[in-house]
């Protein structure tokens, strides 16, 4: 990390009179400043690692950061009228800008600012936005994880061997195979279940952000630092989660390579080391001998969190997994989208089963509920439908 940018970067988006929230791909909160926290009346710890819908009452699609991604492109102006944690009524504006690596979708990022002019039209502008904030979702456990392949339930065998003992696990599987899926199961399962479970997609973060966001800074350290924990300190007694562990630097992996080592942090700019008591799981959506040799990941730390290591079959090695999968996403966003569809065409799951499923798991549901904008209720999903797709 250059200290440059920590000590512009860092001090301006804590400390900006705006709210800033950065995401993940999937919409999980990995970046939620101060003034974000004021705004909502929540602190940073109540956010990270949970995704928008979870945070606040709004579906998916009518998220700003959530539409910015899926368009590719800013969503500028948009104004919103919602309920904080503690039932006071906000009105915000909001600017959210996709998030690009090499041209590939790594997350969103949304400034918020807040309008209280705004709040007295509530009743007339967003009546359903008076409802609570919806509760959490429930705990991903292992009888959710739905497969019935040889190796996929291999390799949940070994995670629940895993989840109870306190070594690193490294889940290897491509992007959409259920990687994150695993690694909540493998928390709640394990003894650590009732503590903290902390996720982070480190290529989500800039690099110059990354460092202070998971090590913690010190007051003095820069202009404008304060004593802040960082990841690392806030996962203690639980399990941090750090998903694509490829796309951190170098130098970063050596220094996380000490605090396994060690169980101790020291924050940028600090000198005194503060005991962590973690359980560390990461991912990585490439075999780890290719990301060695692209010099991608230190072998030494590889040897350290490779200790249990699991890989997840691609959805296209376990075309018998498909049906099951695709039953459960018809209910799980028919049940979102208030639809109810009677189930596949018979065309449908022949094609399901012969295509290559770049996306995995993941790009399967994104398919089923594409399809679902078209189907009556009460009506099978046929190839009509998945030909309105744009794909």
């Amino acid at each position: 990390m250059h200290s440059d940018w920590v000590g512009l970067l860092g001090p301006v988006l804590d400390d900006l009179f705006l709210g800033v929230l950065m995401t993940d791909s999937l919409g999980r909160i990995v970046y939620y400043n101060r003034r974000m926290g004021e705004l909502d009346e929540l602190a940073p710890a109540e956010t990270l690692g949970y995704k928008i819908s979870e945070v606040y009452a709004v579906r998916d699609q009518d998220s700003p950061t959530m539409a910015a991604m899926r368009a590719g492109a800013p969503v500028l102006g948009r104004h919103m009228v919602y309920q904080t944690a503690r039932g006071r009524r906000l009105a915000t504006l909001n600017h959210a800008f996709p998030l690009l690596k090499q041209g590939r979708l790594v997350g969103g990022l949304c400034l918020v600012t807040d309008i209280p002019s705004l709040t007295d039209l509530w009743p007339a502008r967003n009546p359903a936005a008076a409802a609570p904030l919806p509760p959490p979702s429930p705990p991903v456990n292992f009888s959710g994880i739905i497969g019935h392949n040889p190796v996929f339930r291999e390799a949940v065998d070994i995670a629940k061997i895993a989840a109870r003992g306190p070594s690193p696990v490294l889940l290897v599987g491509e992007t959409g195979a259920g990687k994150d899926l695993f690694a909540q199961a493998i928390h709640n399962y394990g003894p650590r279940g009732r503590a903290r479970f902390v996720a982070l997609n480190c290529s989500a973060i800039p690099e110059a952000l990354l460092e202070g966001l998971l090590f913690g800074t010190t007051r003095g350290a820069f202009t404008g630092a304060a004593d802040k924990p960082g990841l690392l300190e806030h996962a203690s007694g639980g399990t941090l989660f750090l998903d694509e562990i490829h796309s951190m630097s170098l130098a970063l992996q050596s220094k996380l390579l000490r605090v396994l080592q060690d169980g101790r942090v020291r924050r940028l700019g600090g000198l005194n080391e503060n005991s962590v008591d973690l359980r560390l799981i990461s991912a990585i959506n490439v075999t780890p001998r290719q990301a060695i040799a692209d010099r991608r990941l230190r072998a030494d730390l590889y040897y350290r969190l490779g200790v249990i290591q699991l890989r997840l079959p691609p959805l296209r090695e376990r075309p018998e997994d498909i049906p099951h999968l695709a039953e459960h996403f018809l209910r799980k966003v028919g049940a979102r989208l208030g639809k109810t569809a009677s189930g596949l065409a018979p065309e449908v799951l022949a094609a399901f089963k012969r295509r290559a499923w770049p996306g995995n798991v993941r790009e399967l549901e994104h398919v089923i509920e594409s399809a679902l904008n078209f189907v009556a209720d009460g009506e099978t999903l046929t190839n009509r439908h998945l030909k309105r797709i744009s794909r």
